[in-house]
């Protein structure tokens, strides 16, 4: 201790950074015993608090499953004595451009938000009250159940959700660890004499005590300006009942793989990421590529996690295509791990591992809401003085690495098979809440032993990775003075046009790299463009192990197909970027697919309804899910590739610490390595490369059906589009503001139309506009009446509004437009929706001219202005409103039965109210 005062029972100074880190850290303890961690240097303009409350799901009564998720329910959206509005926080936050969001795990629930630095004082307290003085209400508690239920079916049909399904299932009888951690509506229910409000009351006051809470602030001020602020507030009065956290047992049970022991303590060496990162490596003489060769695997991953305070779970995932192997690849398995045990741990991978982390430090995009999350949860379990080590394994032991490959034994280990089979007669168990059929057995000893002696002996097949090139003679970025320039155009000719703006910071030399490759034959035809999709997931599939050091050395690497052709997008810490991008080129000009399979992600329906309005949208664009594309074959992809390259043209963009004359170099470089291997091939001239235009839409609304009838949903979902013309931009930006917090408020918290309720402006190619998203169990019909009555409740919000709430509401969006001046890309959220940002920046004095017109515009937008801008554009009875596109994704599950007869009712009502007010309003401007 450093020293105290009155109000603070402990203060230190005294905390272990990095060397890449410029903050300032203090940790205090509250007389309450509540434990913060003060951060100063906020690099985002963000400021961000995160709590952390020592109570997770393993404390649900088991009268109760999902307690302790609805409980974070209830805190997160109900409201306080002092602030009573229900979801005011979220709405505040929102409002003000930030964020908020809350998780609840097996030991522990985090509350997490971000907001612009200048509101951060009144957000925070706003949040204390959160944990001051709760108020839940029993109407409130009514649709949380409906939101909880609503959350559990919208996973309900993944595999990682049934995976871990049978790992409680495995588990000891009797085991908290059992229990269904996220709740529905069959578990949070009402039993006689108590009523659900009650029952969530009772576990909170149990459960949340300032003893087992941590929280953490990242602000700009100083440490001594952000500590006194943080006594101003009441954190120091949220009650401290001097509770003992509930341990859970650590002996005598079973989950999928090896059940290990909780290795949190040994946050210095981290033991089980050596491990991990062995087992996951891609490269030859590795486990992954073992499997690949023999069996075909889609991809293993190998992770280490503790589940709870007191045990943990060690699990190796592998996608198979075959059932009967599944003996021999754990065979292999036992032999990898045999292995590793054999040539004993090298200090030097672990020396790699720190370096890794170092650099992924360096490099840290982290939002600051995430990162006072992190802080705040580990504040939990180390000193002050440590809280910033946990990851970072800064000392070497050996004997802790070698007690976790002890766990690593056929005798410790729990088999899961999941397997697309449809036919489930053979199964005879069936999962109390998930509703799918399932069988376990036990593994023979025979088996065992089989395993134990694969671990023995020595097949010769296995090697550990050379040493990471990536790592090697790293360049020192100490002294780097910040510089920038503006953006030019430096080449430009028949085959190459290159774009380059140079910029360095200190202790952060990064480097990003956007390629197209044009390609004009795909624009025009559906054939074309499905091998190119096609081409693309082959090569980044076989190009997998490649990535491998690159990715550990925190490059990235993304590649599209789009209409043009092929986009790749690069980013990394320094001039080795150069390197690769020029080594992605030697492979990517010569390849040939070899592979007959690929992996495919599946989408959530929220992503595939934005796919169908762009299908929908735009005059050619074409799905990668149509079927067509099944009839291709790989000889179809190997003779495309053979002609990729007969015509096209590469267009660079460069930012970040790399000169001209650099960028000039990897250019021609690249361009030689295409033009060697391809010396036949020819550029193009632009009116070969057809334009893309919006596609022309009939009548009032256009709504497009689809029924999901292959893939397995549980949920349906809406995406209602309104498109706007491009002068209303800026009323745009700011009724996209305003209806963002409130449609969750609404459509999700109020009326439950589903747990995934968003709002949003949308950019896509030619045009601009509003869309609402909602994932639920409705039908889409009466989901979209639902939107449409939404709208004239938001018109009434607006109109409501007082001056200085309005102006507020300005005010943050003319902030947030003009923030985007300091990102390496001018991005719209609709980016969100999207695999990674393309390259489209055009010169920065024109960029910056058109933020500070439009954040100007959106300070001088009045509220009349806006609310006649609605009327035009939004309000269903204008006849100004553009063409409406509404995607319909149905589910192949039964729906939720609405009280449609009610609502219709008062949207009736609602509609004529306005219509009156309309009418009222132009006989009295006349």
């Amino acid at each position: 201790m450093e020293g105290a005062s009155e109000e603070v029972a402990l203060r230190t100074n005294s905390i272990w950074k990095n060397p890449f880190d410029n903050n300032q850290y203090r940790g205090i303890e509250l007389a309450n015993g509540l434990r913060a961690l003060l951060v100063s240097g906020s690099r985002t303009g963000m400021s961000a608090a995160a709590m952390s409350v020592k109570v997770g799901s393993l404390m649900d009564p088991i009268d109760y499953q999902g307690l302790a998720h609805f409980c974070e329910h209830m805190v997160a959206a109900g409201g306080s004595q002092k602030y009573p509005d229900e979801n005011g926080f979220k709405t505040f936050v929102e409002s003000n451009y930030g964020h908020f969001n809350a998780f609840t795990e097996s030991d522990k629930t985090s509350y997490v938000f971000e907001v612009p630095s200048g509101c951060f004082e009144e957000a925070l307290d706003r949040f204390s009250q959160c944990f001051v003085s709760p108020v839940f209400t029993e109407s409130l508690a009514e649709r949380e159940v409906k939101a909880v239920d609503s959350e559990f079916w919208k996973t309900a049909n993944e595999d990682f959700e049934k995976l871990e399904a049978v790992r409680k299932a495995l588990s000891k009888r009797g085991h908290d660890y059992r229990k269904l951690a996220c709740g529905n509506s069959k578990t949070l229910r009402t039993v006689p004499g108590r009523t659900l409000k009650q029952a969530v009351k009772t576990f909170h006051e149990t459960h949340y005590s300032a003893n087992l809470m941590t929280l953490c602030v990242i602000d700009n001020k100083p440490l001594d300006e952000m500590e006194e602020t943080l006594k101003t507030l009441d954190f120091h009065k949220i009650p401290n009942k001097n509770l003992e956290t509930k341990l859970a047992g650590n002996d005598s049970f079973l989950i999928l793989e090896f059940p290990t022991d909780d290795f949190d303590q040994f946050y210095s060496s981290q033991p089980a990421d050596y491990v991990v990162q062995l087992i996951n490596c891609s490269l030859q003489g590795g486990l992954a590529a073992n499997l690949k060769k023999r069996y075909s695997i889609g991809y293993l991953l190998a992770e280490q996690r503790t589940i709870a305070r007191g045990f943990g779970l060690f699990s190796v995932q592998i996608t198979i295509n075959w059932l009967k192997h599944v003996p021999e690849m754990l065979e292999l398995v036992f032999s990898y791990i045999g292995h590793l045990k054999r040539v004993g741990v090298q200090e030097w991978i672990h020396k790699e591992i720190l370096s890794l982390r170092m650099l992924k430090e360096q490099r840290s995009k982290i939002s600051e809401s995430e990162r006072a999350k992190e802080l705040s949860t580990a504040l939990g379990t180390v000193p002050f003085e440590d809280v910033l080590k946990k990851g970072f394994a800064d000392s070497f032991d050996e004997g802790t690495i070698n007690r976790v490959l002890d766990h690593l034994d056929p005798y410790n280990m729990n088999c899961v098979v999941i397997s697309s089979e449809k036919d489930d007669t053979n199964y005879s168990l069936r999962d109390e809440y998930y509703d799918f059929m399932y069988k376990k057995s036990k593994i023979l000893e025979r088996k065992k032993m089989s395993f134990r002696v694969a671990m023995e002996k020595s097949n010769g097949t296995w090697s550990l990775p050379d040493r990471n090139p990536y790592l090697v003679g790293k360049p020192n970025f100490e002294h780097i003075e910040y510089f920038k320039t503006k953006v030019r155009t430096i080449r430009d000719d028949e085959f190459v046009n290159v774009r380059h703006q140079q910029r360095c910071y200190p202790n952060k030399p990064k480097l990003e790299i956007g390629i197209s490759v044009v390609l004009p034959s795909l624009c025009d035809d559906l054939q074309e463009f499905s091998l190119a999709y096609l081409f693309t997931q082959f090569f980044k599939f076989a190009f997998s192990e490649e990535l491998y050091h690159a990715e550990l050395a925190e490059i990235t690497f993304y590649m599209k197909t789009t209409m043009r052709g092929f986009t790749i997008h690069c980013t990394g810490l320094d001039r080795r970027l150069v390197h690769f991008v020029e080594s992605l080129f030697e492979k990517l000009a010569s390849f040939k697919p070899e592979c007959s399979i690929y992996c495919k992600q599946p989408l959530q329906p929220y992503d595939k309804v934005r796919m169908l309005l762009n299908c929908t949208l735009f005059e050619k664009h074409w799905s990668f899910e149509d079927p067509r594309i099944q009839d291709l074959t790989r000889t179809d992809v190997k003779d495309f590739a053979t002609r990729v390259w007969n015509v096209f043209r590469l267009e660079f963009a460069v930012v970040g610490n790399l000169t001209q004359e650099e960028t000039q170099k990897m250019a021609e470089n690249v361009l030689e390595t295409v033009q060697k291997k391809h010396p036949l091939s020819r550029s193009f001239r632009e009116e070969e490369v057809p334009r893309n235009r919006c596609a022309k839409i009939e009548g009032r609304i256009l709504r497009v059906e689809h029924v999901e009838k292959d893939n397995p949903m549980t949920q349906s979902c809406v995406l209602f589009y309104i498109p706007v013309e491009d002068e209303d931009s800026a009323n745009l930006e700011l009724l996209a503001k305003i209806m963002a917090s409130s449609s969750f408020t609404i459509l999700r918290t109020r009326e439950q139309l589903g747990y995934t309720v968003f709002s949003r402006k949308y950019i896509t190619c030619a045009t601009q506009g509003i869309a609402i998203v909602v994932q639920g169990g409705y039908n889409p019909h009466f989901v979209e009446r639902r939107i449409e009555a939404f709208l004239v409740t938001l018109r009434e919000e607006i109109e409501n509004m007082g001056k200085e709430e309005f102006d507020d509401r300005a005010e943050s969006v003319a902030d947030y437009i003009q923030a985007k001046k300091d990102r390496l890309y001018v991005e719209d959220e609709a980016l969100l929706w999207t695999d990674f940002p393309e390259f489209q920046f055009s010169e920065e004095d024109s960029e910056e001219t058109k933020r500070k017109a439009k954040s100007s515009q959106v300070l001088k937008t009045t509220k009349r202005e806006l609310l006649d801008f609605f009327d035009r554009r939004i309000a269903a009875e204008s006849k100004e409103r553009r063409s409406v596109v509404s995607i319909h994704m149905r589910s192949n599950a039964p729906l939720l039965e609405d009280d449609g007869r009610k609502r219709r009712k008062e949207d009736n009502e609602k509609q004529e109210e306005w219509m009156e007010h309309k009418k009222q309003r132009k006989a009295s401007q006349s």
